[in-house]
């Protein structure tokens, strides 16, 4: 069990490789692992001014651009290139005008930095493609800045003040008197605390069907009674009908938005958080799918009612995986993370991170076979899974959903008997897959890297 508490522990920060005995360890950095790099490695502002306006003039020059580009993003986990590349890309629209007529284009660079960029703008604190402000605007004028009736009472809001994960029944069954048809459930979290300074991980969840739309609302609840009060409230609508015909929606659409109780002596006001503290994170830097299943502490649920309402949001979540987020277009996010079907480079890529940790020819099938989540994921059967489920959450850098998923809560892949070496590899080829900085040769870079016209 001390190794595998050791693999566990260093699985986020760190590559490592297992002897058959598990005696000893060889440690490799990850490529995005806290964003740090060698002095060598780092680039001045001043030295990336310099390059801004000369644009060049034919697709070798490009290419080299690109390829220079991309890896210094690369080294800094993609988070701070972003918006010179996309200005970079802008500035020289003319010029690559004419290379896109021969068929030399730089699509998947442009998409992938400008959703970087765009995060870093005054007023997209969301990363959505409408402005914070607007995009309040219209929430409001669909009534989502506002709780469900018998939720938004200040008797209620107070109850809530005055309970902790160990006496929140009664406000469960109060809830429930309010709509039959309402699941209610409250649970501790797993992995995730809350985004306010409680770091609460306990959780009180509505689940609301609708004919149009349905709604989720999770209130932040504190840990223990003397903990501080938790502030969060996280309310995520999924429109099944469009509004001004009622037609059936091929694609359901969700509106995600974390609203704040402001506590005062006039009482407790709830408003968006973006208003109250000024700040929030883009939505997809958590949510690869409008919904997140619940995986709760199993010694959380306090019976059988809420076993059986946790499955049936599970359920529902699930029917969600092709659910479009508004205001996000999910292909600039990069491709899907796992050996995608009949993908040569992508089969090859597993093959030889997986005969590096393991020579033992059945452990290793078993490993590749569990290799292929785009099979699922793909955006219509579930929700697409990309580059952003193997950083660290935006909340502890010993989170990821990939990690969460297959080491912690061992939910996926599913139906899947991997022991917890054959688990801790997977985990690992699944990171070198998705992103291999060092040698340029990832999913991402590849995919960034392409100059093939796709418009």
């Amino acid at each position: 069990m001390q190794c595998y508490a050791k693999i566990a522990m260093l699985a986020q920060l760190t590559v490592v490789v297992l002897t058959p005995a598990c005696r000893e360890f060889k440690v490799e950095r990850l490529p995005f692992a806290l964003g740090r790099h060698s002095a060598e490695d780092r680039v001045s502002s001043e030295n990336q001014m310099s390059h801004i306006g000369q644009c060049q003039t034919n697709k070798d020059d490009w290419s080299v651009w690109k390829q220079q580009e991309i890896s210094r993003s690369a080294k800094r986990s993609y988070g701070s290139n972003g918006q010179y590349i996309y200005d970079q890309i802008q500035k020289c629209d003319a010029e690559l005008v004419g290379l896109n007529k021969s068929g030399y284009c730089l699509d998947n660079l442009k998409r992938f930095s400008r959703r970087q960029w765009l995060a870093t703008q005054p007023g997209h604190k969301l990363g959505l493609d409408q402005e914070d402000g607007a995009y309040l605007a219209l929430l409001a004028d669909k009534g989502y800045l506002t709780l469900p009736a018998g939720l938004e009472s200040q008797e209620f809001l107070s109850s809530l003040d005055r309970a902790d994960s160990s006496n929140i029944s009664e406000i469960e069954e109060s809830i429930r008197s309010l709509d039959a048809n309402w699941r209610v459930v409250s649970f501790r979290s797993r992995n995730l605390p809350t985004v306010d300074n409680s770091q609460a991980k306990s959780r009180l969840l509505i689940y609301m069907s609708g004919d149009s739309f349905d709604r989720v609302v999770q209130f932040g609840v504190r840990d223990y009674v003397d903990a501080p009060l938790s502030s969060v409230i996280s309310q995520i609508i999924i429109e099944k009908k469009d509004a001004s015909d009622g037609r059936q929606l091929e694609h359901p659409v969700a509106h995600l938005i974390d609203l704040w109780r402001e506590r005062g002596n006039s009482g407790i006001r709830v408003l968006p958080r973006l208003t109250a503290v000024k700040t929030s994170e883009p939505c997809y830097s958590c949510h690869q799918s409008a919904l997140i299943k619940i995986v709760p502490q199993v010694d959380s649920l306090r019976n059988e009612n809420a076993r059986t309402d946790i499955e049936f949001i599970n359920q529902q979540i699930k029917k969600y995986g092709n659910a479009k987020i508004f205001g996000l277009d999910r292909r600039d996010l990069g491709p899907l993370v796992g050996v995608e079907p009949g993908s040569f480079k992508s089969e090859q890529i597993a093959k030889s991170c997986i005969g590096s940790f393991t020579s033992d020819h059945s452990s290793a099938k078993r490993i590749e076979s569990a290799m292929n989540c785009a099979s699922c994921h793909d955006g219509t059967k579930q929700f697409m899974l990309q580059f952003h489920a193997a950083l660290p959450s935006q909340f502890s850098q010993n989170i990821n959903m990939l990690r969460s998923s297959i080491l912690s809560d061992r939910t996926m892949p599913p139906d899947a008997s991997l022991s917890d070496t054959e688990r801790d590899i997977l985990y690992q080829c699944l990171v070198r897959q998705i992103s291999n900085p060092n040698q340029l040769s990832g999913d991402l870079e590849n995919w960034l890297s392409d100059s093939e016209c796709h418009q």
